[in-house]
């Protein structure tokens, strides 16, 4: 035994993450959303969701999923040691922002990206 026991670090709270300059940072029921736009109020070319609570990858995509464009299409996914990430095409994201070629990339990390998601990352081709 290596010292007493301790509880172990609540996970219901995680406080507000600094949000980098001119991204707002919005309260949903899963976690904080920090968004970064590609022109003022215009479309979202990245946003950040930390989980208050870690998720299993498949959940963490649904409800990321929520936030992406109603028409996109899941196009696979790739886990590696540092991130699980889907990619997902969007024929109104190329419109919207052309730079994307529609592309949306969701990558979702943690200390066991292929079991938990404690944070998940989208970002347009265009924006990474």
């Amino acid at each position: 035994m290596l010292g007493k026991p301790s509880p172990p670090q609540s996970s219901k709270y995680h406080p507000l993450p600094s949000p980098p300059p001119n991204a707002p940072v919005y309260t949903t029921e899963h976690g904080y959303l920090t968004v970064t736009y590609a022109k003022a109020g215009a479309v979202a070319e990245r946003f950040s969701l930390d989980f208050f609570e870690g998720k299993a990858p498949d959940d963490a995509f649904r409800i990321v999923s929520a936030y992406l464009p109603s028409d996109a299409v899941d196009k696979g996914s790739v886990v590696g040691p540092k991130a699980n990430v889907r990619a997902y095409s969007s024929a109104w994201l190329a419109r919207a922002l052309p730079a994307s070629h529609g592309m949306l990339y969701v990558e979702c990390t943690g200390a066991h990206p292929a079991s938990l998601c404690e944070k998940a990352d989208v970002v347009a081709e265009g924006g990474r």
